[in-house]
This record gives C-alpha cells, sequence and structure tokens, in this order.
C-alpha cells in the first residue's frame, strides 16, 4: 500500500546498491580473532611483477618454520590482503610460513587471474620455496590455480 509523501526507491537501486555495498567491503565484518599460541612474526615487503607493478606483500613467519615450505594466499575481486590476515595467523601458528599479497590485476577493469598466478609463483621463487601450496578466496582462488599450475 503506497502512502502519500513516501518516497519508496526501486527494488533495482536497493540490489544494486547491496552489490556494491558486498564488493567494497562495506558489509559488517567478522571480528578479528584472538591471538593463537605460537604467533608468527608478520614482516612487509614489496615485490615488484614482471609487468613493474608493485605487489603489497606480507610474510607470516611461525616460531619454528617448516623448512621452505611456504603457503600463498590471494584475496578475492575487489579485496586486499587484510582479508587474509587471521587465516595467514593461524597457519604460520601452526608451523607453515605464509604469504598474503594484494596482486597488481584485481581492479573491475583488468580482471587477469593468468597475469596474478604468475606473480604469485615468481614472488615465491624468489623466497626460495620449493614447497608451495598456492591458496586464495574468490579471484584469489582462481589466481591460485594458474600459479600452480604454472609452477
Amino acid at each position: 500500500m503506497n502512502r502519500p509523501g513516501i518516497v519508496r526507491p526501486p527494488i533495482a537501486v536497493l540490489a544494486a546498491w547491496l552489490l556494491l555495498a558486498g564488493c567494497t567491503g562495506m558489509s559488517p565484518r567478522t571480528p578479528a580473532t584472538p591471538p593463537i599460541a605460537g604467533a608468527a612474526v608478520e614482516r612487509p615487503g614489496v615485490f615488484r611483477s614482471e609487468s613493474g607493478c608493485r605487489i603489497a606483500t606480507r610474510l607470516y613467519r611461525p616460531a619454528r618454520s617448516a623448512g621452505d615450505d611456504l603457503v600463498v594466499l590471494a584475496p578475492g575481486f575487489l579485496r586486499d590482503q587484510s582479508r587474509l590476515r587471521d587465516l595467514a595467523r593461524a597457519l604460520a601458528a601452526h608451523g607453515f610460513p605464509t604469504l598474503t599479497l594484494n596482486p597488481c590485476a584485481g581492479r573491475l577493469w583488468s580482471g587477469r587471474q593468468v597475469r596474478n598466478g604468475a606473480d604469485m609463483r615468481t614472488i615465491a621463487h624468489r623466497l626460495g620455496a620449493r614447497r608451495i601450496v598456492y591458496g586464495g578466496f574468490s579471484a584469489g582462488a582462481l589466481s591460485a590455480l594458474v600459479a600452480a599450475r604454472l609452477d
């Protein structure tokens, strides 16, 4: 029932707003997990891709390392590595050195998961990793599959 003086937005406007809110991270965040025993040491870094792009990374080193193993994680579309912080800390606390990164080709207009996968592989090898697990969320998972295939 419509009442005089009440303006209701069209359903398409509401749907578009919800889509943008979800993609831009305006949705409610989950609370941070409490510190984990054997917490990792975080070390930020920057690598240059073969295309010249600067890739911001964060390496989580466990108290006891499993040699030259490395887990490399990439975030999903329109996300950054901060979304993977809790997972990276948990993996490192269990002995797995973990690297998170902000891919270069993560913008709406690029969609270059092949480039991102190649960058993931290059960074892992520059760090001297021999046994590598590539992972990610959403578009980051697609980049991880590409990295694993290239490796």
